[in-house]
């Protein structure tokens, strides 16, 4: 049995009723502890420094203990040395303090844990903390309050346009949150939870080209942990050297992982004495025995003797027993080297070289004249006067600061009548030196609640009687989970309903701040998981997301990487480098003849070329910016229909309760369930079902070193013959090549191949004779002179299996709250070259009509909702639709007639139209580049429809209602 202490509190009210909304936003990502995820795998990082009570969870102190033994994890934990021993007993502490040692002193502390609380002094794995956090979230329903977004400014005055008086003594006053993005939201109380919040201590400022040899240990999570140089060296199996400056806990964390990267030598140098703390703070704050130090910092006259207190409890950086250990072994094999009271008293960058020639103080013997990099762990110094977002509001209300640290009040807020409250290490003045730990996080959470709740229920009673509907109506105007919500629903979890949801919360922040709660959710048939979880197993089912064949590989058209451009760039920088940039394709005959060279690079914007990639590595790619609280997998949609108020009712086909939405954006493929009940009304009979056109596509990957020695860079090849066609080409670049660079990058290890043949029928994708395919292959392509077609058909392994799928020309994508994206609404031949550019299209154009017109009908319902006529989110949605599908369909069109003439070259020919194909080809290289191509390339679709937002004073719609289209 566990003995828990429960610490039973009181809910705040306002938590009970949900009177008011939460939004989190985070710079780093969409999900809770995303910096500290990235920062822990970046250093390496396998267990905390903390003991098992130190946690979010504010109600159960043993709740991360109950959490490892119930999952059988608690073997998983480290027992933190030197901590557990003989109690001191209180009369002996008062004796020892009546001797003039000082409780605040820094004297030699003796054991001073009991051996019952031996269980709670060990440290948990960094798996099973991530997992009880991952519990924690989902037992308050935390999931979808995280926001990406990075704060530009934060104002707070009186906005009588937006939220007039409510005749009570209290100003109507707001803070304005700006984002760097352009965004406004306006909040009653706004939390500040931003660490240090200052900049990186480093002992001088790095210039643009020093940057390129030098890092502070803050960069390492958005950076490769090894240099470029460093690697290359490593290739050449040259010596490498890097140096560490810092003596804490992250610089014996850095020094560890270059060793075990394989660094030849690694020189820590820190300035003080090498300090050894099983925490952060000395046993004398960790132990039962803590409130004796924090009543004595309580207590303290003024705000300079507590930092002073401050500074000498945390007394620097210092690193745990444990840790020292790995330290120590690295020291005995040769490969670290500590250097402590000693400074680097000057540092050169050579440009040339790539390193660096330091000179320490005193010298280091052997210290290596080239230098290869150099980390900086020298933390970072709180200083909230360098925090600019803060410039207006400090202008307005200044507050004093000692250390950086601003002088707030008990109640952890920036004055008495401005509700901005601080956590962590700025608020060191008032928690105390375990104000950065997790102890102290949560400390500062517990006074800050009920702070906010004193607030907000002040605010609502200081109008009197009709305080309350005042107030509901600022949760309104302000973004409440009340009447301005909407759920969306993403029927598929392919490229186009990632890259939707993508898009959505790219541009949605809009509407929230007009006061409108989005919530989205993505429903995939099949398992989606991310690319780290999956098994290795080639027959695992969740390397198939999004359709029953994913297929080897695509062709990522320019188009298509302008509209991943715009999604961010992040996301296009690691698309771009997890493909291979093709300038051109190289069409051959059979017989050996070169018959054109086409281009396929948007020569209005040369950073844009075709990209050939995995359809896999695309979808991991997107994948990994889409939080998994917003995916429910391998849930299979059979039925959408409406409610009463006519909102699109979604129904499983395995029972479980179904989802009521707003709007649901059907992407899920070629044969939709969407579409079918939306067309139709009743699901019954698909009267626009896809077409098998007789068409099967095999491929799949090889090693590059199948390409012929001589292949150019930069270029795909593609074979035409009697019995199709046969293409190849690289599909990823080498190691520390860049995309961005040029279109002749060398090519990775990896490439990729495809063909095409006739069947009348339809094949088994899911069992299936790979040997005779295969064989099948070898026949069709026999006598073809490429020597790299004949060796893929010898040796080579067929991946994938993959009929073409063709959508009929439907009458309308959109109905009443279901509108159709991707191959739902457009299944084309591959021989288009655009399936997932069209599908990014439309994921744009959609989420930025939608933006648009909800914005716009949410601004209006403000000024209509005294009248008793609100806007409704139908309207907005109906709107958006038929924007979306009047632009899209004509350009969608125009792809698939193309596609369609294209196609008749992959069958099988005749004497006389093979020889037709070939002159054909020849012409077609003969010619400039046609209108046809230019126009698809370079006239993009969002820029009209942001023309049509620019220009649009349409008034709100009524929409129709809802009836089957053919009845």
């Amino acid at each position: 049995m566990i003995r828990k202490r429960v610490v039973m509190t009181r809910t705040p009210k306002c938590l009970r009723d949900h009177s008011f909304d939460i939004k989190v936003l985070d710079s780093s990502g969409r999900d809770w502890l995303n910096s500290w995820t990235n920062n822990f795998a970046a250093l390496g990082i396998s267990h905390l420094r903390s003991p098992m009570f130190f946690h979010p969870c504010p109600r159960d102190r043993d709740g991360l203990l109950a959490f490892a033994r119930e999952t059988d994890r608690f073997g998983d934990c480290i027992e933190i040395a030197n901590c557990v021993g003989k109690s001191m007993s209180k009369y002996r502490r008062k004796k020892k303090t009546a001797k003039g040692h000082s409780i605040g002193t820094a004297t030699k502390v003796a054991l001073e844990i009991d051996e019952r609380d031996r269980k709670d002094y060990f440290t948990p794995s960094a798996d099973i903390f991530h997992d009880y956090c991952r519990e924690v979230v989902q037992r308050y329903s935390l999931g979808n309050l995280v926001e990406q977004s990075q704060v530009a400014s934060i104002d707070f005055d009186s906005y009588d346009e937006f939220l007039p008086h409510h005749g009570g003594d209290r100003e109507a006053r707001l803070f304005k949150v700006t984002t760097t993005e352009g965004n406004t939201k306006f909040a009653k109380v706004v939390v500040l939870a931003i660490g240090a919040g200052g900049k990186p201590a480093m002992p001088r400022q790095l210039s643009a080209a020093e940057r390129e040899g030098a890092c502070h240990s803050t960069q390492l999570a958005k950076q490769d942990f090894l240099a470029g140089r460093i690697k290359e060296k490593m290739l050449a199996r040259l010596p490498t050297a890097v140096v560490i400056v810092g003596g804490g806990l992250t610089a014996a964390q850095i020094a560890n992982q270059c060793v075990e990267k394989g660094v030849s030598r690694v020189f820590m140098v820190m300035r003080s004495a090498l300090k050894l703390k099983p925490f952060d703070l000395s046993l004398d704050w960790m132990s039962k025995f803590q409130n004796v130090q924090k009543a004595a910092f309580w207590s303290a006259d003024s705000d300079e003797e507590r930092l002073e207190m401050l500074l000498k409890a945390r007394n620097g950086g210092s690193i745990p027993p444990r840790y020292f250990k790995k330290l120590q072994t690295h020291v005995a094999r040769g490969s670290l080297s500590i250097h402590t009271h000693t400074t680097i008293n000057t540092q050169v960058w050579d440009r040339h070289r790539k390193s660096w020639v330091i000179e320490p103080q005193p010298p280091i013997l052997d210290l290596p004249r080239e230098i290869d990099y150099i980390y900086y762990a020298t933390g970072v110094q709180p200083d909230v006067e360098r925090l600019p977002f803060l410039s207006p509001l400090r202008e307005k209300r200044p507050v004093e600061v000692k250390g950086g640290l601003p002088c707030l009040t008990q109640d952890l807020a920036w004055a008495k009548d401005v509700p901005l409250f601080v956590a962590g290490r700025l608020a060191g003045l008032r928690i105390g030196p375990d104000c950065g730990n997790l102890e102290g996080a949560r400390a500062g959470a517990e006074r800050i609640s009920w702070a906010v709740e004193e607030e907000l229920e002040g605010w609502q009673q200081a109008g009197g009687q009709d305080a309350g509907e005042e107030y509901h109506r600022l949760c309104q105007r302000v973004g409440s989970l009340g009447e301005y919500s909407m759920k969306i629903v993403i029927v598929g979890g392919g490229i186009s309903g990632l890259a939707c949801y993508l898009f959505l919360r790219k541009h949605l922040p809009s509407v929230v701040s007009a006061g409108v709660d989005v919530d989205i959710t993505i429903l995939e048939s099949h398992a989606a998981t991310r690319r780290e979880q999956r098994s290795n197993s080639a027959n695992d089912e969740s390397k198939r997301p999004g359709s029953d064949t994913i297929g080897a590989a695509l062709g990522l058209a320019p188009n298509g990487l302008s509209v991943l451009r715009d999604l961010g760039e992040a996301i296009f920088a690691q698309v771009a480098n997890s493909g291979y940039p093709v300038s051109h394709f190289q069409l051959k005959s059979a017989h050996g003849w070169s018959l054109a060279q086409v281009g396929t690079t948007n020569r209005q914007d040369p950073e844009l070329h075709t990209l050939l990639i995995g359809r896999q590595r695309l979808w991991d790619c997107l994948r990994d910016h889409v939080p998994d609280d917003a995916i429910i997998d391998r849930r299979k949609v059979s039925r959408v229909s409406y409610t009463k108020d006519q909102r699109p009712f979604i129904e499983f086909d395995d029972g479980s309760p179904g989802l009521e939405a707003d709007f649901v954006v059907g992407a899920d493929g070629a044969k939709s369930t969407v579409k079918k009940f939306m067309l139709t009304g009743n699901g019954k009979m698909d009267e626009h079902p896809a077409v098998f056109d007789g068409l099967v596509g095999v491929g799949g990957f090889i090693p590059s070193s199948y390409l012929s020695d001589k292949e150019p860079r930069g270029r795909m090849t593609v074979t035409f013959g009697s019995h199709g066609f046969f293409g190849y080409g690289a599909s990823t670049i080498a190691p520390q090549s860049n995309h961005f660079a040029e279109c002749t990058v060398p090519m990775g290890d990896e490439a990729v191949w495809w063909s095409t043949y006739e069947s009348k029928d339809l094949p088994d994708t899911r069992n299936f004779d790979r040997e005779d395919i295969r064989r099948q292959l070898k026949e069709r392509h026999t006598g073809w002179k490429d020597p790299v077609v004949q060796k893929i058909v010898d040796e080579a392994v067929v991946d994938s299996i993959y009929p073409t799928w063709i959508t009929p020309d439907l009458p309308t994508w959109h109905a009443r709250g279901l509108v159709l994206i991707g191959d739902a609404a457009h299944a084309m031949q591959p021989s288009s070259g655009q399936g997932a550019s069209q599908g990014l299209e439309d994921a744009q154009v959609l989420s930025l009509f939608l933006a648009h017109y909800l914005e716009g009908h949410f601004s209006q319902a403000a000024f209509r909702a005294e009248n008793g006529n609100p806007a409704t989110i139908s309207e907005a949605v109906y709107q958006a639709s038929k924007k979306y599908f009047k632009l899209r369909q004509p350009r969608v069109k125009k792809i698939t007639d193309r596609a369609k003439q294209m196609g008749d070259m992959k069958r099988k020919k005749g004497f006389f139209e093979e020889w037709l194909t070939y002159l054909i080809l020849w012409i077609i290289g003969k010619l400039p580049v046609d209108t046809y191509t230019r126009q698809i390339f370079n006239d993009l679709p969002v820029n009209e429809a942001r023309k049509i937002i620019e220009n649009d004073k349409t008034p709100p719609a009524k929409v129709p209602s809802f009836r089957p289209l053919f009845s």
